[in-house]
């Protein structure tokens, strides 16, 4: 059989090992017309029918249950194989990144690539970007965009998270009608984040309302900033992802008075120049947990 398409044999196994072409498209990234013209194509390439498409359910034939079984053996052989390399891959990181979405991306690579050493620096925006120029990172979650970039340079949009104003609970039981009412705003006592595009977005929130916050501290998402607001007399702006256990714990309390707060969008930059096939299943796996 002359030129043999390797990726429709790929594509085929992909939508079989996901039970359906919806679940193999969102982990492959390949539309679903474009996977069922593949498999449409290597039945008639072999000249044999591989799956029974009945309404919403999907099965294989007798010979796709054949060939299905025969690449889960070459991905299982490749997979030992992997478990050999080795070498390096520097990932630069927010800490609200670190804390509560890294684990799972760090997990699941190493168990592809137990080898290969992940070095992660954990920094501010500026800085990142900054060691991302210098050739020091090879990925790079952050969340501001590489501004000024060449063709080469990829921003891929990964999510975007919500914010809130929060304090503990506590502070909400003694202070529950103050506290559910915005106007009563200028008199609470705020730690907001310090300049930055996260601050300047606030602020600008905050003008358009006309309100005019009075300031006590100003933090970052950090532990000290929780620890902060759970044991004073204090309201937080926190991305929401950063309190997420401690508002389902109900040590603290997200400010329901406020509607449409700016969200926080989180990018990946990378190099298409500098990446090879490891680095490639690393932004597979951070785009599929994000």
């Amino acid at each position: 059989m002359d030129n043999i398409n390797y990726n429709n044999y790929k594509y085929f196994y992909e939508v079989v090992k996901h039970n359906g072409f919806s679940n193999a498209s969102q982990k492959i990234l390949i539309s679903q017309p474009a996977l069922s013209y593949s498999i449409k194509k290597l039945e008639e390439d072999l000249g044999v029918k591989l799956l029974q498409r009945n309404n919403k359910s999907l099965s294989l034939t007798k010979e796709g249950e054949e060939l299905f079984n025969k690449l889960k053996k070459i991905e299982n052989i490749l997979n030992e194989d992997k478990k050999e390399i080795t070498g390096k891959i520097s990932i630069g990181v927010l800490r609200i990144m670190a804390d509560n979405l890294l684990l799972p991306i760090l997990t699941e690579f190493k168990e592809k690539y137990p080898l290969i050493e992940l070095e992660v620096i954990i920094e501010e925006n500026r800085t990142l970007l900054s060691l991302f120029e210098k050739h020091k990172l090879n990925l790079v979650i952050n969340k501001n965009v590489f501004e000024n970039a060449n063709e080469n340079i990829t921003n891929i949009f990964l999510n975007k998270f919500e914010t809130c104003f929060a304090c503990s609970k506590q502070f909400y039981e003694r202070n529950k009608e103050e506290l559910s009412n915005i106007n009563n705003f200028s008199s609470w006592n705020l730690i907001l984040p310090p300049q930055s595009k996260k601050r300047r977005e606030i602020d600008g929130y905050l003008e358009n309302l006309n309100l005019k916050p009075k300031i006590s501290l100003e933090l970052g998402n950090s532990i000290l900033l929780k620890d902060m607001v759970k044991n004073g007399d204090y309201v937080g702006y926190f991305t929401k992802l950063a309190i997420e256990k401690e508002l389902n714990s109900n040590e603290l309390i997200k400010l329901k008075c406020f509607k449409n707060l700016p969200c926080e969008n989180l990018y990946l930059i990378y190099d298409e120049n500098n990446i090879d096939t490891q680095i490639k299943q690393l932004i597979k796996i951070i785009r599929e947990k994000i």
